[in-house]
């Protein structure tokens, strides 16, 4: 029965080792909110490879759709957020799709 136990144990130690052994996603390296009918920050330079979150802080929806359509979040409501990893250096321009007033930039350098 001891054995029984121990071996019980070991298999429970090592399935929690493999579950702790998986890498966790890397965080944002630039956040911009979406508040008062703006992206806060305006501007923002990330590396290639790097990843822009957008966070919807406003009572109306938004989006971040990037000029030439290189991505589109979709509707995001209050509360709600969307990223995209960047695998390209440029200078990408994006809007809000529901409000066009709504501009700002991501710099993408090597």
């Amino acid at each position: 029965m001891k054995k029984l136990a121990l071996v019980f144990c070991l298999s429970l130690g090592l399935g929690l080792l493999a579950v702790d052994a998986s890498p966790s996603p890397a965080p944002p390296a630039q956040i911009v909110h979406m508040k008062n009918f703006a992206f806060t920050p305006a501007k923002v330079t990330v590396h290639v490879g790097e990843t822009v979150e957008w966070i919807n802080d406003d009572s109306a929806q938004h989006s971040t759709t990037e000029n030439s359509k290189a991505w589109d979040s979709g509707e995001l409501s209050q509360g709600q957020s969307w990223s995209h990893t960047f695998e390209k250096a440029g200078v990408y321009r994006y809007y809000c799709d529901d409000h066009a007033f709504m501009k700002a930039e991501v710099d993408v350098t090597t």
